[in-house]
């Protein structure tokens, strides 16, 4: 890892009110990570470690996660055969480990649904990692109720 860039982001949320990385800070991230217009392996791995490691703001997640997802080919992985979006994956696992029951619980099933979110759209394979993870997971009844009523809403872009 990059000990330079995980320091920005460190100083990003030490610096917010709510202890998020904003929009302008993930731009300033990803602009002082990038050399001469290239990105090193060691760098993109970073990009996707304090993507999964720090709090986001909605709209700087998704600036991030699309930039961070363009840098970084294996963003994606295959499950079964499917192409599935790996943060999602990522977090839904996160999830279910550490304290609690092993379950997923509402707050958890929000960070993971807001996750799909690319500037707004939502593609095939988000829908598909998405109804994946509910199928795979254990979930709160609430949590479980409110991601079913997610899903059936979703429509690919």
């Amino acid at each position: 890892m990059d000990a330079r860039i995980i320091g920005r982001a460190e100083a990003a949320v030490k610096g917010a009110r709510d202890g998020r990385i904003s929009k302008k800070d993930a731009q300033g991230v990803m602009k002082a990570t990038i050399d001469a217009g290239k990105i090193t392996e060691i760098e993109k791995d970073t990009l996707l470690y304090i993507l999964k490691k720090f709090n986001w703001t909605p709209s700087a997640s998704a600036w991030f996660k699309a930039k961070a997802g363009k840098l970084k080919p294996s963003y994606y992985k295959t499950v079964g055969g499917k192409k599935m979006d790996g943060l999602i994956l990522d977090l839904a696992a996160q999830s279910v480990k550490g304290s609690g029951d092993g379950r997923i619980s509402k707050a958890d099933a929000a960070k993971i649904f807001n996750a799909s979110k690319d500037a707004g759209k939502i593609t095939d394979a988000e829908i598909i990692t998405l109804a994946h993870v509910y199928h795979k997971y254990k979930w709160t009844e609430t949590a479980a109720a409110w991601f079913a009523e997610q899903l059936s809403k979703l429509q690919p872009v």
